[in-house]
């Protein structure tokens, strides 16, 4: 029988193996293709190949084992192609928390938001209308609704600069609502009606029958219930977030990891798209476990099943 604190560190050090075995397997995966298949990506390797000749010579990964294992452990992919001044590491860390800035605050705001306005939205008459209207707009592709964003608010109206000023308070404001337009929309409508389904269960009307108010049912004993559906949801939401940012960066000129993404992709500059798919399946892992970390505390009942 575990001790109470046994219950709960048990579970979190499970999980925490289950991160670092990942992590690792990442890091084969990733530090296979860039020493076993350079180029491969390209159908003109010549490119590849003249852009490399002036680099140092690369280590075979069997035959220096130790230097190997260095750049593993140290995520040292070397220098980019057209800088060989420039580590692949350095430009993208300097780019990832650019990025970050505001990414950073945009889930945050995604996270309160959401709940709030689903709450409100349950809770209104009008929750019908509202639900068909989120519907509609959650079937414009982010690939439209971005476009269409920046051209009416910067090229027509002028409301913002026509491109990214990042000391321009206006301006940071407008890309993180561009940003969660379409995850936020998606996030409420999936909670909305989760929470409306819920209601519907036995437990719930049970307590309204013992004089409990509607408000009180709601936060006490519903939203625990719909906790894990959310943060499934949650996740989800953010991964497409990213996915957004790279849209919003590459056309509103925003100098983070999805705008330097791209760049590399058409620049094919190999180092640096390794180097950005290695941080963005990190960024996956991380907020997978973080958000099994918050299932455990929600539902005990989950830490007996890892």
């Amino acid at each position: 029988m575990l001790s109470p604190l046994g219950s709960v560190v048990k579970p979190l050090l499970d999980l925490g193996f289950k991160f670092v075995l990942n992590f690792h397997l990442l890091l084969v995966i990733v530090f296979s293709i860039f020493y076993f298949v350079p180029g491969a990506y390209v159908d003109d390797e010549h490119i590849v190949e003249q852009a490399a000749q002036n680099l140092p010579e690369k280590k075979y990964f069997f035959f220096s084992l130790k230097d190997s294992l260095v750049d593993f452990y140290t995520l040292d992919f070397g220098v980019t192609y057209h800088n060989h001044n420039l580590k692949v590491t350095d430009l993208i860390w300097n780019k990832a928390l650019f990025s970050f800035h505001y990414l950073g605050i945009a889930v945050a705001v995604l996270f309160v938001v959401s709940i709030v306005f689903s709450f409100l939205i349950v809770r209104s008459r009008r929750r019908r209308r509202l639900l068909a209207f989120l519907r509609i707009l959650n079937q414009i592709p982010q690939l439209v609704m971005i476009p269409v964003v920046i051209y009416v608010f910067s090229y027509l109206f002028s409301i913002v600069p026509l491109k990214f000023d990042p000391y321009n308070v206006g301006c940071v404001v407008f890309v993180i609502a561009t940003l969660l337009i379409k995850p936020l929309g998606q996030l409420i409508q999936l909670t909305v009606e989760k929470w409306h389904k819920e209601a519907s269960e036995v437990y719930v009307q049970y307590a309204r029958s013992k004089g409990l108010s509607r408000n009180r049912v709601f936060i006490v004993h519903m939203f625990k219930n719909i906790a894990n559906s959310f943060l499934g949801y949650f996740l989800t939401i953010v991964l497409q977030l990213l996915t957004g940012n790279f849209i919003l960066e590459s056309l509103y000129s925003i100098p983070g990891f999805g705008l330097g993404f791209m760049d590399s992709v058409s620049q094919r500059d190999l180092p640096m798209v390794i180097g950005y798919l290695f941080l963005f399946s990190v960024l996956y892992l991380t907020l997978h476990f973080a958000v099994q970390v918050i299932f455990l505390y929600i539902n005990p009942r989950l830490r007996e099943n890892i």
